[in-house]
């Protein structure tokens, strides 16, 4: 995990988010934390994946998984947590917004702005997921369908090669699940 952030931040999107302050590598380690802790400290793991579902280019992979390798009372406990901390933040926007319909609409104006960004859109230098890599060279326009499908076909194959790796409940570390983790993590981050 730590070899595949280095090499994130070797490349010109990956020093960019050094760069303006971004905070990927604490996700990538946070991430660590709660893949190599899930069945020893599972109050730890369940915190560290709280967090990680702060960006959701990491926990929604990251909680699909432990949800694929039936850890639910992490899972569970992440999501208790991660609403009871977002919450706040949310009463709070709502209320300097006029109403939560009034956050609801302008969150979904912020999206389709982000959406009809030429800088986002699959296939564009700045990004180094997986469709965008697959975009770049066979010249394909992909929308927002394809791109959700490609990252749900990417997450249930790693799910699928995850529990085939083990057969006992949690992770199992080996270093071949764990670059396939980190990959995966990797490809489904869009920026």
């Amino acid at each position: 995990i730590v070899a595949i952030t280095g090499l994130l931040a070797l490349t010109r999107p990956g020093r960019a988010l050094l760069e303006s302050g971004q905070v990927t590598a604490l996700y990538a380690l946070l991430t660590y934390v709660a893949w190599s802790q899930a069945r020893r400290r599972p109050w730890l793991a369940a915190v560290a994946l709280a967090f990680v579902l702060g960006k959701p280019p990491f926990g929604l992979p990251l909680l699909a998984l432990f949800l694929a390798r039936r850890l639910w009372p992490v899972a569970l406990r992440a999501v208790a947590i991660s609403v009871a901390a977002s919450l706040p933040i949310v009463i709070w926007l709502s209320v300097n917004a006029g109403s939560p319909g009034s956050l609801w609409h302008a969150v979904v104006h912020n999206l389709s702005y982000t959406d009809h960004n030429r800088l986002d859109a699959p296939g564009s230098p700045g990004r180094i997921d997986a469709l965008s890599l697959i975009a770049r060279y066979v010249h394909g326009h992909f929308g927002g369908g394809a791109e959700v499908a490609a990252f749900v076909v990417l997450v249930g194959v790693v799910a699928a090669f995850v529990g085939r790796a083990a057969r006992a409940p949690g992770w199992p570390l080996l270093p071949a699940v764990l670059m396939l983790l980190g990959v995966v993590t990797v490809l489904a981050v869009a920026h």
